[in-house]
C-alpha cells in the first residue's frame, strides 16, 4: 500500500503546490459564499427546515426524523445553528457552504496521503468549481456534509489499513480518529453507513488470513456499532419502508450518474472514462505478472481501492433497486465523488512523460482548470443568473403584493406541508396562514368547509412541488371564477373570486 503518514514539510516543501492550493481554497469560498439567497429554498431544504424547528434535540429526533427515512446527524446540526442564528436562508445553507469549502481541502489532502500533492491539487481544482459539489454546497440538505464525511472517513481508513498492514504497534489514535469520524459518517445518511460498511467488508477480506490484523479492525468496527447500536431500531424500521419517490433505474441511471459526477460536462465524462478504463486495465496487466507480492498488498494499491470505491457502492445501489424498493439516485451516490475526481487526477499522472511535469506548470495548471470550470458553471450554465430551484418565496411574494387589492381572502395550498409556504409569508412580514394541503377531488370536501368555515371573498391557490390533479382544477373552475393564474419555476399561483359562497356553504 503506497501510503504514508502525512509529512507537513514534504507537502509543503514545492512552494507552487500550496500557493495554488489557496487561490484554488478562495476561489471555492467564493463561488460557495455568494449568492446564498439568490434562489429560493425548495421543497427538500424546507423540509430540512420544519423537522429541524424544534424545542429540543429530543424532539427533532421524535418528531422531525424518525417520521422520516433519513438518520438524525444533519437535522441536529441544523437545529443548533437555527437556535444561535435563526433561520434564514442564508444560515440554513451557510453550514453546507462552509462544509463544501472543507471538502476542496480534505479531498487535497486525501489525494496527498495516498498519491502525491500533484494528484491532491487537480482533484481540489474539481472539487472547488464543479457544479455539483458547488450546488449542494449551497442546499440546505444533507449532501455537502455527506461528501465531506466521505471524504474523512477515508482518509482515516487508509490511516488504519496503513497501520494494520505494516504490524505496527496499534495506535489507539488511528483506531479512535477512524471510529469517530466513521460514526458520524453513519449518523448523516444512510449511504454514509453503506460506505463505512463497504470499508470494513473490504479490510476484512483483505486481512482475512492474518488474524492479528483482523483483530484489530474488529476493534473498531465494534466500537463504530456500540455507537451506532442507538439508532438500530429505526434502521431495520427504515429499511422495510416499501413506499418510496424514487424510479426503477435504467442504464440510462448509469449515465446520467456519470454526467453527475462530472457536473454534465461531456469533456470530463468522456475523459473520465478514458481514465477509468486506462487504470483498470493497468491493474489486470498487473495481475497477469509474476506475482512477487502477496494478493493482500495488491488490494490495498489506492488505484485499486478507489475503483472500488467508485464502482461497488453504485452497483450495489442499482442491483438493489432493481430487485426491491428503489434506492438509486444521484445524490445519495455523492459518496463516490471523491473517489471519480481522485482518480482522474491520478491519470494524468500515468500518462508518457507526466513525470516531467514540473510543481510550478502543474500549479498553474490547477489554477487555470478552477478557473475556467468555475467561468462554465457561472456562463454556460447560468449557475447565478438562472432559476434553479422552486419558487416557493416567489410565489408567497405574489400573493403578499396583491392581497391589497383582494380583501378577505384565505391561502388554499398544494404543497407537501403547508408550513413551507408558511415559512415564507412570516419572513415577509405576512400574518398569513396556509389552509390545505388540497391537491385531488378527494380534498374536495375539506375545500367546502374551509369556503363555508371561512367565508372568503377571494381564494389565493398555491401549487409548489405538488402539481393539482385534472379533476380538482376542473371543480375549482366550476365552483369558482378565476381572476388570474401566474406561473413560477415549478410553482403556480390561481386567484379564484369566491362567487358562490352561499352554495358552497349550504352542501
Amino acid at each position: 500500500m503506497h501510503v504514508r503518514d502525512v509529512n507537513i514539510k514534504g507537502l509543503w516543501r514545492d512552494w507552487p503546490i500550496p500557493v495554488a492550493l489557496c487561490l484554488i481554497v478562495v476561489l471555492g469560498a467564493t463561488l460557495r459564499l455568494y449568492g446564498l439567497r439568490s434562489q429560493s429554498l425548495w421543497n427538500d431544504e424546507l423540509s430540512a427546515w420544519a423537522r429541524s424547528s424544534y424545542e429540543s434535540p429530543a424532539q427533532v429526533i421524535d418528531l422531525g426524523v424518525r417520521p422520516d427515512v433519513h438518520p438524525p446527524g444533519y437535522q441536529i446540526l441544523l437545529y443548533f445553528v437555527m437556535e444561535a442564528f435563526g433561520d434564514g436562508e442564508a444560515v440554513l445553507r451557510l453550514p453546507s457552504a462552509i462544509i463544501g469549502i472543507l471538502s476542496v481541502l480534505a479531498i487535497y489532502f486525501l489525494g496527498a496521503y495516498i498519491y502525491t500533492p500533484k494528484e491532491g491539487v487537480l482533484a481540489a481544482a474539481l472539487m472547488a468549481a464543479l457544479w455539483t459539489p458547488l450546488y449542494y454546497s449551497q442546499e440546505a440538505r444533507p449532501y455537502s456534509l455527506l461528501l465531506l464525511m466521505s471524504i474523512l472517513s477515508s482518509l482515516a481508513w487508509f490511516r488504519l489499513a496503513r497501520d494494520v498492514q505494516l504490524q505496527q504497534q496499534l495506535r489507539w489514535s488511528s483506531i479512535a480518529l477512524y471510529v469517530l469520524v466513521a460514526t458520524a459518517t453513519c449518523y448523516i445518511h444512510y449511504y454514509g453507513l453503506l460506505l463505512i460498511f463497504f470499508q470494513g467488508l473490504y479490510l476484512g477480506t483483505v486481512f482475512a488470513r492474518r488474524r492479528n490484523a483482523l483483530g484489530r479492525v474488529g476493534i473498531a468496527y465494534l466500537a463504530i456499532l456500540a455507537l451506532y447500536a442507538p439508532w438500530l431500531p429505526d434502521l431495520f424500521a427504515d429499511f422495510v419502508v416499501e413506499e418510496t419517490w424514487i424510479p426503477r433505474p435504467t442504464v440510462y441511471s448509469l449515465l446520467s450518474y456519470a454526467g453527475f459526477l462530472f457536473g454534465n460536462s461531456l469533456v470530463l465524462v468522456l475523459l473520465a472514462a478514458e481514465a477509468f478504463g486506462l487504470l483498470i486495465w493497468t491493474r489486470l496487466r498487473a495481475v497477469r505478472r509474476p506475482i512477487r507480492t502477496r494478493l493482500g498488498q495488491r488490494l490495498l494499491d489506492p488505484t485499486i481501492i478507489l475503483l472500488i470505491w467508485l464502482t461497488v457502492p453504485v452497483s450495489a445501489a442499482f442491483l438493489k433497486s432493481l430487485v426491491s424498493t428503489p434506492v438509486f439516485t444521484d445524490r445519495n451516490l455523492i459518496i463516490c465523488l471523491p473517489a471519480a475526481y481522485l482518480l482522474l487526477a491520478h491519470f494524468v499522472f500515468v500518462l508518457p512523460g507526466s513525470m516531467r511535469i514540473s510543481p510550478t506548470l502543474l500549479s498553474v495548471g490547477a489554477v487555470l482548470l478552477s478557473f475556467g470550470l468555475a467561468a462554465e458553471v457561472i456562463l454556460r450554465m447560468d449557475y447565478y443568473s438562472g432559476i434553479h430551484k422552486q419558487q416557493f418565496r416567489e410565489a408567497a411574494q405574489h400573493v403578499v403584493n396583491d392581497s391589497s387589492k383582494y380583501p378577505n381572502s384565505v391561502v388554499i395550498g398544494c404543497v407537501w406541508n403547508t408550513r413551507y409556504l408558511e415559512y415564507y409569508f412570516e419572513h415577509l412580514g405576512s400574518p398569513r396562514t396556509v389552509l390545505g394541503p388540497v391537491w385531488s377531488e378527494e380534498h374536495t370536501m375539506l375545500l367546502e368547509k374551509i369556503v363555508g368555515e371561512e367565508s372568503p371573498n377571494y381564494m389565493w391557490y398555491v401549487a409548489v412541488h405538488r402539481q393539482p390533479t385534472e379533476e380538482l382544477l376542473a371543480f375549482l373552475s366550476a365552483e369558482f371564477g378565476e381572476i388570474a393564474s401566474t406561473d413560477f419555476y415549478d410553482a403556480r399561483v390561481w386567484l379564484y373570486v369566491v362567487s358562490r359562497v352561499e352554495t358552497v356553504s349550504g352542501n
